[in-house]
C-alpha cells in the first residue's frame, strides 16, 4: 500500500472514531435520563455541546493547519477528544457530562479540518474528488454502525458501555495517528492569512455548504416524524425514508468523487444536486407513497453527490498551502448550518399549519445556495 493511501485510512478512522463518539448519546438517552433525572431538553444539550465549539473554533483550526501542519493539529485534536470521551464514560453527574462532551467537541473540529487538510497536501487535484468521497463515508458509517451497534450493547451492559466503546477507538485512533500520519512535502504556510479570508469565492463556496447542511439536517432531524405526523405513514417507513438520505451516500458518494474528477467539472457537481434538491422538497408535500419514494430518491442522490465535489474545490480557490483555512472558513458555516436549520424548521412547523410551509422553506434555502454556487468562479 502506498504511504498516502495509508495516511488517508488513518484520516479516515480519526474521524470516524470521532463521529462515532458523537452517536455514542443517542442509543444511550433514556438511559442518561433516568441515571440523573434530567428532561428530554437537558438530555438534548449533550448533542449540542459537542456542536458548540465548532461555532468559534473552526476558523482558528483552520487557521492552525496553515501554520502548524494538519498532523500536529490533528494529534492535539484527538488528544483532547479521547480526554471528552474519557470524561463522559466515568462522569458521576449531568453537568460533568456536559463537560466531556464539549470537550469532546473541541477536540473534534480540530479532527474533521485536519482530516481534510492532510488529504488535500497529501493527493493531487485530479484525484481529489474520488478520495473526497471515499474520506465523506466516514461519518455515514460512523452513524449507521453507532446506532445499530450501541443500542444493544447498552441495554446488555448499561449506559456507561456506549461511552467506553468510544473511548477505545479514539485510544487506538490517536496512536495510529501518531505512528503513521506525517506532514507532506507541501509544506506550511508563514505569511499572513488575512488575504485568503478575504476571498470572496471561498466565502460563496463556505455559503453553499452552509445552506446545503441547513437543510440537509432539518430533513434529517424532522423527516421522519413529518412522515408520520402528516402523511400518517407507519412509524418504521417513515424512519426508514428519513434515513435514505443516510444510506445512499455510502456507495454513491465514492461513485460521485469519481466522476467530478473525470468530468472536471465540480461546478456542475453543485448546481445538479441543489437543483435537485429543490424539485423534491417541492414534491415531497404533494406526493403520497408510493409516488413519495420519487422525491426521497432524487433528494439522497442529490445528498450524496454534492460533498466530494464541494470538499475539492477549495484547490481551485485557493493555493494548497492555505487550503486549511478554506476548510475552517467551511466549517465555520457548517456549524451556523447545523445549529439554527433544525431549531427553524421546528419554528415553520409551530407557526405554519400543513407541510407545504416546511418543504417551500426547505426549497428556497436549497433554491439560494444553487444562485450563489452558479456564481462561484473557480480556477
Amino acid at each position: 500500500m502506498e504511504k498516502k493511501y495509508l495516511i488517508l485510512a488513518v484520516f479516515f478512522l480519526s474521524t470516524f472514531s470521532y463521529y462515532f463518539a458523537l452517536q455514542s448519546v443517542p442509543p444511550v438517552i433514556p438511559q442518561i435520563m433516568n441515571s440523573f433525572s434530567v428532561t428530554y431538553t437537558e438530555t438534548g444539550l449533550l448533542m449540542l455541546w459537542v456542536a458548540l465549539p465548532s461555532l468559534f473554533l473552526s476558523l482558528p483550526a483552520g487557521i492552525m493547519n496553515v501554520r502548524f501542519g494538519p498532523r500536529k493539529v490533528g494529534g492535539f485534536g484527538l488528544m483532547i477528544t479521547t480526554v471528552g470521551a474519557t470524561i463522559t464514560y466515568v462522569a458521576s453527574s449531568f453537568p460533568l457530562l456536559m463537560v466531556g462532551r464539549f470537550t469532546l467537541g473541541l477536540g473534534g473540529i480540530l479532527v474533521v479540518i485536519s482530516g481534510l487538510t492532510g488529504i488535500s497536501h497529501w493527493f493531487s487535484r485530479d484525484k481529489l474528488g474520488r478520495i473526497m468521497g471515499i474520506y465523506s463515508l466516514n461519518m455515514p458509517f460512523a452513524i449507521v454502525i453507532a446506532l445499530n451497534l450501541l443500542p444493544g450493547v447498552s441495554r446488555e451492559f448499561g449506559w456507561r458501555s456506549s461511552f467506553l466503546i468510544a473511548t477505545v477507538i479514539l485510544f487506538f485512533s490517536v496512536i495510529a495517528f501518531l505512528l503513521i500520519v506525517k506532514e507532506s512535502q507541501i509544506g506550511r504556510q508563514v505569511e499572513s492569512t488575512i488575504h485568503g479570508i478575504k476571498n470572496k469565492q471561498l466565502w460563496i463556496l463556505s455559503a453553499v455548504w452552509g445552506l446545503f447542511v441547513l437543510v440537509y439536517m432539518s430533513y434529517v432531524t424532522w423527516a421522519g416524524t413529518f412522515f408520520i405526523e402528516l402523511k400518517n405513514i407507519p412509524i418504521g417507513m417513515a424512519f426508514f425514508l428519513a434515513s435514505f438520505i443516510t444510506i445512499t451516500a455510502i456507495p454513491l458518494s465514492p461513485i460521485a468523487g469519481r466522476l467530478s474528477d473525470k468530468l472536471g467539472r465540480r461546478k456542475l457537481f453543485l448546481t445538479a444536486p441543489l437543483l435537485g434538491m429543490v424539485i423534491s422538497f417541492l414534491l415531497i408535500p404533494e406526493l403520497s407513497l408510493p409516488l413519495l419514494f420519487f422525491p426521497v430518491i432524487l433528494l439522497s442522490i442529490s445528498g450524496a453527490f454534492l460533498p466530494p465535489a464541494l470538499f475539492s474545490l477549495p484547490l481551485e480557490i485557493l493555493s494548497p498551502k492555505m487550503v486549511g483555512l478554506a476548510y475552517g472558513v467551511l466549517y465555520t458555516c457548517w456549524s451556523m448550518g447545523t445549529t439554527t436549520g433544525p431549531a427553524f424548521i421546528g419554528y415553520i412547523r409551530d407557526t405554519f399549519t400543513g407541510e407545504t410551509p416546511i418543504y417551500v422553506a426547505m426549497a428556497a434555502f436549497s433554491f439560494l445556495a444553487l444562485i450563489l454556487a452558479t456564481n462561484l468562479k473557480t480556477k
